[in-house]
């Protein structure tokens, strides 16, 4: 596994060209990036140029690719969604081309057209078409969910946000290539627990974002704004899943992903920092990475 970097959830706005350095200055080994963004500049600018920033760090110092967000949407008409496919093959040549080979995205929680079956039944298909084309470059997609509360009280019709009900639709899909975007927050809040991991192997497991849970607090009404740094909680869980990781041969991205407001009054590098130095912690305390050297302190505004 590597330590990566991704600006999910930390509030950080950056350029490319930005989020390279700060990963490269405070010791990670990896970075998400913006497939879609990346393939913007293609038209206008060349493939050489869309890519330089990362191609130039993977060159010299060696930095992986985490992951990238599937970058079309499944929503829509039947129609809607085929024609989206040719952007999400262009997308994906482009991805396998600076070997980006993990693609990830979130199952919405509910929805306001279609009740569960059928919304499982859309679902199955249309993320196993997405996977067949993922396949094809031989980038693994990574399924994950979204179980706080306050992101499904609006919808007609609840959906997958229970981590039993999204290893199904895994399961369902049935294609090799498909497998977990495990989220440990979400994992705890879904009522998912190291049981449910144990029966996986790593190479189901596309990609890990970890942040706590508070100690003692009620899981049907947390917020996604009760995200903390990973190894914070005194209950954390991160230490025994990197622990598994480590132990079943994990080779992909392990991220922090706490809530922006952990950060309040912090500068960007700041930010980064910390949350590299509670990865760190985590790593360490897990056995499974010694903790990569930082720059010096970065200062709150």
């Amino acid at each position: 596994m590597f330590k990566n970097l991704t600006g999910d959830g930390l509030g950080v706005s950056a350029r490319q060209n930005e989020m390279v350095e700060l990963a490269l200055t405070y010791g990670f080994k990896g970075i998400d990036i913006d497939v879609t963004e990346m393939v913007s500049r293609i038209a206008t600018f060349g493939e050489d140029f869309a890519k330089r920033y990362i191609s130039s760090a993977q060159k010299s110092a060696k930095l992986k690719i985490g992951s990238f967000k599937l970058p079309i949407s499944i929503l829509g008409e039947d129609s809607e969604f085929e024609a989206r496919l040719p952007k999400l093959e262009q997308a994906a040549d482009f991805a396998a081309s600076i070997e980006a080979m993990r693609c990830v995205t979130d199952v919405p929680p509910g929805s306001n057209h279609l009740a569960y079956h059928e919304n499982f039944e859309l679902y199955r298909t249309r993320l196993g078409k997405v996977a067949e084309i993922l396949g094809k470059r031989e980038i693994q997609f990574g399924i994950g969910m979204q179980a706080a509360e306050n992101l499904r009280q609006n919808y007609e019709y609840q959906f997958i946000f229970q981590a039993e009900a999204l290893l199904t639709l895994i399961k369902t899909i049935g294609l090799g290539n498909v497998g977990l975007s495990l989220d440990l927050w979400n994992w705890m809040v879904g009522d998912g627990g190291l049981d449910q991991i144990d029966e996986l192997t790593a190479a189901k497991v596309v990609a890990v974002r970890l942040s706590d849970v508070p100690d003692g607090a009620d899981l049907a009404s947390l917020s996604s704004k009760d995200r903390l740094l990973p190894g914070t909680a005194e209950g954390t869980l991160a230490i025994k899943l990197v622990e598994w990781l480590e132990t079943n041969n994990y080779e992909g991205p392990v991220s922090a992903t706490p809530h922006s407001s952990q950060f309040s009054a912090l500068t960007r590098d700041a930010v980064v920092q910390r949350t590299s130095e509670a990865l760190d912690a985590v790593l360490e305390r897990s056995g499974a990475v010694e903790a990569a050297p930082v720059a010096a302190a970065a200062t709150e505004e």
